[in-house]
This record gives C-alpha cells, structure tokens and sequence, in this order.
C-alpha cells in the first residue's frame, strides 16, 4: 500500500496491540495531522485512536434505520447497497467529517475520500445521494489505486472490522 502512495496511521501513543489498521491518502494524511484548520484534529485523533487500538466501536449497516437511531453515537457506518464502502465518523464539530473509504482485509480500513459533511451538504439534495456519489468515487478511486482487487467482504461486523463491535442496528 505504501507503494501505491498511501500511509499508514499510527495512534499518537503506542498500543500493546494494535488490532486494526488504517491506511489514508496524503491529503487525509494532512487532515488528521492538523493541517486544515476546520478539522478537530483531536477528536479525529480519538475516533482513529479507539479504531485503530480495537476498542468498542458502534457501527451501522442500514442507512434506512439512521434517523431512527442517535447518529452521534455511530463511529462506522457501511453505505448500504454501495459496493462495501464504509465510512469512519468523526462529529465534531457538527456535523463533522467523513474518512470514507474500503476495507482491504479484515480491520485494514483504506481512507480515500475525505469531507466537511456539513458542505457535503450544501452541494446535495439528502444524504443517499451524498452517499451514492461519494461512494462512485471511492470505488473509482480503489480502481486505481488497487485494480480489480475486490473489497474485503465478510458475513459479519467481526469479520469485517475484527475487534471489539456493536451493531447499532440490532436490538439490545
């Protein structure tokens, strides 16, 4: 991957393990490093921390259940529908931004889009369509970096992330 011109995040303090990872764009690298002054780096800073670290995170799969559910409490989310693309949540400030990318194998997340959701917003009419636009791009962009290869694809969220997971969507 590092060939193909992304770069590893590592967690601003070492893990005793270290469960999942994420791989991002230099223009994501430079979000998340504080480089542009809309980004909070430090919550992007906690989001990638617990991910990557394997602690809980929440996650949703079903796009039509959303506004049911408290979106703040959604720390992944897989586009419905949209070829395996996934997207990390970071909220703050409201509404936040999105790292929306692939999963390459089980808990290797490739971020290669990022966005203001809040401009997002003023460029669409709702969020399907953000979603399904975005989520062509992703999959233009895993083309060319990636070819053919396909998006990781499991039966379930451990599966797919591995560590430590809830589904929001499934009843308690």
């Amino acid at each position: 991957m590092r060939r193909a011109g992304l770069i590893r995040r590592d967690p601003l303090r070492p893990l005793p393990e270290q469960v999942r990872e994420l791989w991002v764009t230099p223009e994501i690298a430079n979000l998340l490093d504080g480089k542009v002054t809309t980004f909070s780096s430090c919550e992007g800073d906690l989001v990638v921390g617990r991910f990557l670290s394997g602690q809980l995170v929440q996650v949703s799969r079903l796009a039509k259940d959303r506004k049911r559910r408290q979106a703040k409490l959604i720390d992944v989310e897989e586009l419905e529908g949209c070829g395996n693309v996934w997207v990390l949540c970071i909220r703050v400030p409201k509404p936040g931004w999105r790292l929306v990318g692939r999963l390459i194998q089980q808990g290797v997340f490739i971020a290669l889009l990022a966005f203001d959701k809040h401009e997002e917003m003023k460029k669409h009419k709702d969020v399907a369509t953000m979603c399904r636009v975005r989520s062509a791009e992703v999959i233009a962009i895993w083309n060319s970096f990636f070819g053919p290869q396909p998006a990781h694809s499991a039966a379930d969220l451990e599966g797919f992330l591995g560590g430590v997971c809830r589904d929001v969507d499934e009843a308690i």
